[in-house]
């Protein structure tokens, strides 16, 4: 369709793109101006992971992540950019940037660099991932920094419960590695 100036009309498509559902784990970043509010649980951060998430203009998604175990607590902020390649088929990356604070003078510095795949089949999302891991890690006063950097692959399975609520599953494995 076009416009009175014979420019194309994008209405259709938006409407169309506003009327899929949205997930957090595939490889397309939210609207603009949309909000969502992840909250998990798992190891080992037990007491939960909990992160915000915005649409941006230019298919960008900026949010804040914080992961608590008790006694040692992490902080991202990250930028994702991501787009439907198919109805069905959707990529992404993601850059992060935090560090995390604990008991004993615990200090970390972490930097993600994350490629996602997402193939969306309705209120269906299976999410793959493979992420690279910088960290430096300081255990107490006294003991030296560790540092390191580590491979993860991914998948992540979202299911649609309702127009604001999903449930999700995630598993990471850093193959051939030790596990931090």
């Amino acid at each position: 369709a076009t416009d009175d100036d014979g420019e194309e009309d994008d209405d259709e498509d938006e409407e169309e793109e506003d009327d899929r559902p949205r997930f957090t784990l595939s490889g397309v970043s939210l609207p603009r101006w949309k909000l969502a509010l992840d909250i998990s649980s798992g190891w080992p951060f037990f007491v939960g992971t909990y992160r915000i998430s915005l649409g941006i203009p230019f298919n960008l998604e900026v949010s804040v992540e914080a992961r608590s175990m008790w006694r040692y607590t992490e902080i991202d902020g990250r930028v994702r950019w991501g787009i439907r390649l198919l109805r069905f088929l959707a990529l992404g990356a993601e850059i992060g940037l935090g560090g995390g604070f604990g008991e004993y003078e615990r200090s970390s510095f972490v930097f993600n660099l994350t490629a996602f795949q997402g193939f969306e089949l309705g209120r269906i999302a299976i999410g793959i991932r493979e992420r690279l891991l910088a960290y430096s890690d300081n255990y107490s006063e006294g003991r030296p920094r560790e540092g390191g950097a580590l491979f993860f692959l991914g998948a992540a399975l979202e299911v649609q419960l309702s127009d604001a609520f999903h449930l999700f599953g995630t598993v990471d494995w850093a193959p051939g590695q030790d596990q931090r």
